[in-house]
């Protein structure tokens, strides 16, 4: 696969197309279960070259709620870590 400085996608867009590429991974592979990985990434970021700006601002959008979740369950988890050890 590809490392992110090899995409072309501007460094504020990555994870946004991180978000993109999981979610059509499957898509594709479904798609053209013939063809190879290589194949099939290429697919994915001609995908998203081919997303308006907006569609690419709400893969940024989801991934920051996704990202916003994640962190919120760990406070929580190190809260009750926290409260269990101090007993």
């Amino acid at each position: 696969m590809e490392s992110d400085s090899d995409t072309n996608i501007p460094q504020g867009e990555q994870s946004a197309y991180k978000l993109f590429e999981s979610e059509q991974l499957d898509v594709i592979k479904n798609e053209h279960p013939d063809w190879n990985q290589k194949e099939v990434i290429s697919a994915i970021q001609i995908r998203w070259k081919e997303l308006e700006k907006t569609d690419k601002k709400d893969q940024l959008r989801k991934f920051k709620q996704i990202k916003d979740e994640d962190r919120k369950e760990d406070i929580s988890l190190n809260e009750t870590n926290m409260q269990v050890e101090s007993k």
